[in-house]
């Protein structure tokens, strides 16, 4: 059996010429503010490994929380 080159596609083939191709849709990092595709990011919200980390460490050192309202004793004497 013969292979035609051709009219065969691999998986390492680009996107087939009657699709559009994807644009990349930039946003900022949180943590450096650096502009990074989002879609492609292995490190979503954020655009590397390093400021996954650093994210981490501010929540493990408590440097990041959620508002908190004081609790209100009830009156319990009725």
């Amino acid at each position: 059996m013969f292979h035609d080159e051709e009219s065969s596609a691999s998986a390492t083939d680009p996107v087939p010429s009657n699709q559009p191709v994807p644009t990349p849709q930039l946003t900022r990092c949180g943590i450096c503010g650096r502009p990074f595709d989002f879609a492609a990011s292995r490190h979503r919200p954020f655009c590397s490994e390093r400021c996954q980390q650093v994210d981490l460490g501010r929540w493990l050192g408590e440097s990041y929380g959620f508002p908190v309202e004081p609790e209100v004793p009830s009156d319990e004497s009725e």
